[in-house]
């Protein structure tokens, strides 16, 4: 089968290694797979080189770079010939609707990677997206959610519960696991010695995943605790990363805060923590959450999407917006891995095996491309 997978682009984040493990799943099992991304941004891309999946860039000039941008797509179409475009995102499940002015009968799957996202602080033209992502899935093939919660809010949105189907996300246990020695190398690199307890929100900078509710807690946590340190690992808008810097400051836990851009060897991150803290408003199911449990690395996370069941009995689940029982479970977490870190390690890891593996979201979705080329009953 001839594969696309069309994404904005290959930068650090869940969507974009969600991209990355199906692309190479599918090479593994002897598709011809390749990957086109709007914009030359695409650090991810080494990891598709690696494993022998084509790279094509369409090099969007801005967001009103329309008509080229979409000759270039349905160029690349043409040159590819795929039996189906994959997608995992609004803008790009609706340019691949455009796909099948190059190629007829041209198979589209689209996805769904987040629940009950505010729209208030984004744009006009994102706001219009996603209404008119509901309204067209009847054009399309079928819809991925990557978590029943995703799933149910598509619905919600009037997505066509026809075409909709869900599989979980899932991680590379090979390349997210226990690892001692990453966890030495990159404390020390960072100057957290062996007795402080570094609690640590990985992901993008953006106001969903609430990091002003996260810097709150750590707070209140350091106001009764020694010897914790807290680490930031990500990239955002400027403007926006210094608002965060600056309530740090504010709160006083500069001196006990690490910011961190976003790393190419980020399981060693997981491995660095103690603990991991997810304290998004919205999100369907965090993969950097997922990545952190198969490292054996536990979390206290806020009641988002699919967050709650993937941390099962070895974590804390607290409401959204609410500092003081985030912190409240923090310590709690905290006391527990002292009681028994080894066994709730293990756990994590065997939950993650168990429930969210690689090869049954590569296995699940090449199902799911199999069955739209089956002859009708």
């Amino acid at each position: 089968m001839r594969i696309m997978l069309l994404h904005q682009n290959l930068s650090f984040g869940g969507a974009e290694m969600l991209v990355i493990e199906i692309a190479v799943g599918l090479k593994k099992r002897g598709h011809d797979v390749m990957v086109v991304t709007f914009y030359d941004n695409n650090p991810l891309g080494v990891r598709l080189t690696e494993a022998g999946v084509a790279l094509e860039c369409l090099y969007k000039q801005g967001r009103w770079d329309v008509l080229v941008f979409m000759w270039r797509f349905l160029n690349a179409v043409r040159r590819f010939r795929p039996d189906v475009i994959y997608t995992l995102m609004p803008i790009p499940n609706l340019v691949a609707l455009v796909g099948r002015l190059a190629k007829p009968g041209l198979k589209l799957i689209g996805g769904v990677s987040i629940a009950r996202l505010d729209l208030r602080p984004f744009d006009r033209v994102t706001r219009v997206s996603y209404w008119l992502e509901a309204r067209l899935t009847r054009f399309t093939d079928l819809v991925i959610a990557n978590s029943r919660a995703g799933f149910d809010d598509a619905i919600s949105r009037g997505f066509s519960q026809t075409v909709m189907r869900m599989v979980p996300t899932g991680v590379d246990t090979v390349r997210y696991c226990p690892d001692p020695a990453a966890r030495r190398r990159l404390r020390s690199e960072w100057g957290v010695a062996d007795g402080d307890r570094l609690i640590g929100l990985i992901g993008r900078l953006d106001p969903q995943k609430d990091i002003p509710t996260f810097l709150a807690a750590a707070a209140k946590l350091a106001s009764s605790m020694d010897r914790l340190r807290f680490v930031v690992v990500g990239d955002g808008p400027t403007a926006y990363r210094a608002s965060l810097v600056a309530q740090c400051e504010q709160l006083g836990i500069s001196a006990r805060t690490l910011w961190v851009p976003v790393r190419a060897d980020i399981e060693a991150v997981y491995n660095a923590l103690d603990l991991m803290v997810v304290s998004a408003v919205a999100d369907g199911l965090s993969i950097a959450l997922v990545q952190a449990l198969a490292c054996g690395t536990s979390a206290v996370v806020t009641e988002a999407g699919d967050n709650g069941s993937a941390i099962g009995a070895w974590g804390q689940l607290v409401p959204p917006r609410d500092p003081a029982a985030l912190a409240d479970a923090v310590k709690l977490q905290l006391q527990r891995l002292v009681a028994d870190g080894d066994a709730i390690a293990a756990g994590c890891r065997r939950h993650i095996l168990k429930n969210f593996s690689v090869e049954t979201m590569v296995s699940n979705t090449e199902a799911l491309m199999f069955s739209l080329s089956a002859p009708s009953r």
